[in-house]
C-alpha cells in the first residue's frame, strides 16, 4: 500500500463566496465514536474504495493531546484524503473529514464550519450536533454511523436524521469494543441497519440501498410516536 501524505484542508477566506449548496449532491456519512472508534472507524474506511461518490464526517471525542495523530494514523489505513477541519471547508466527494479537538462541527451551505466546543457541558454532544446538521442541511442524502464508544452521544442526532428521511446505521454491538454508544442509539428505535466493521462488512452505501424505502402515511406516524416516547424518557 502506499502512504500519501495528507492533503491540507482548503479553508475559505471571509471574502471568499461560499459553494452553491445545491452542488453537494453525493450522500454525506457521518460517523460517530469515542471509546475504541478510531480502531472501527479504520476497520470501516478500509472497504472503502477511494473513488465510491461518498464524504466521510468524522466526529470523535479525541484529547488535544492526541489531535496530530488521529489523521495520520487514519490515512495509512485509508485509501481517501484525510483532512482534520480546522475552519470553514467545502465538503467534497471521496474525501474523508475529521473534527479537530475541543471544536464542535456543522454542515451548511456546502461547506463544514468549526466552532469552539462549550467547555461547561455536562456530557459530550459533538456527534449529536453534527448529525442535527447534517440532516438539516443534506436532507435525505444524510447517513449516520454511530460506532464503538462510551455514553449516548448521537442518540439525539440520529432522531433528526430519520425525521429528514436519512439512514441510521449502527454498529453491531457484538462487534464493538465498547458497546454503551451503540446500544444506547438502538434504544431509540430509530437505527434502519446494525452493521458488522469487520473485514467481510457491508459497505454504508450498499447497506443503505438494501434498506426498504417505504414513505407510507403509517410509517411516519410510527416514527412521531417512537419520537415523543423517546423524548420523553430523557
Amino acid at each position: 500500500m502506499t502512504i500519501r501524505k495528507p492533503p491540507s484542508a482548503r479553508i475559505i477566506s471571509s471574502s471568499e463566496s461560499l459553494p452553491n449548496p445545491h452542488s453537494v449532491d453525493f450522500p454525506i456519512v457521518g460517523s460517530g465514536a469515542s471509546a475504541g472508534g478510531i480502531r472501527a472507524l479504520m476497520r470501516l474506511l478500509q472497504g472503502m474504495p477511494a473513488d465510491g461518490g461518498m464524504a466521510f464526517v468524522a466526529v470523535l471525542h479525541i484529547s488535544p493531546n492526541h489531535a496530530s495523530h488521529v489523521d495520520e494514523v487514519l490515512q495509512r489505513s485509508v485509501s481517501m484524503p484525510v483532512v482534520q477541519v480546522f475552519g470553514t471547508t467545502p465538503i467534497e466527494k471521496n474525501t474523508v473529514y475529521l473534527i479537530s479537538p475541543s471544536n464542535d462541527l456543522s454542515l451548511a451551505d456546502g461547506c463544514l464550519h468549526v466552532a469552539p466546543s462549550d467547555p461547561s457541558r455536562r456530557r459530550p454532544v459533538a456527534i449529536d450536533l453534527f448529525f442535527r446538521s447534517l440532516a438539516d442541511a443534506h436532507g435525505a442524502r444524510s447517513i449516520s454511523i454511530i460506532l464503538s464508544g462510551m455514553g449516548s452521544d448521537g442518540a439525539m442526532g440520529i432522531a433528526r436524521i430519520k425525521e429528514q428521511n436519512g439512514i441510521n446505521i449502527v454498529q453491531d454491538p457484538m462487534d464493538a469494543e465498547y458497546d454503551e454508544m451503540p446500544r444506547n442509539a438502538l434504544a431509540t428505535g430509530f437505527v434502519d441497519i446494525v452493521l458488522s466493521v469487520g473485514a467481510d462488512a457491508c459497505p454504508p452505501d450498499r447497506a443503505a440501498r438494501q434498506r426498504p424505502r417505504d414513505e407510507s402515511a403509517a410509517r411516519r406516524r410510527r416514527f412521531a410516536a417512537k419520537r415523543t416516547r423517546y423524548r420523553a424518557r430523557q
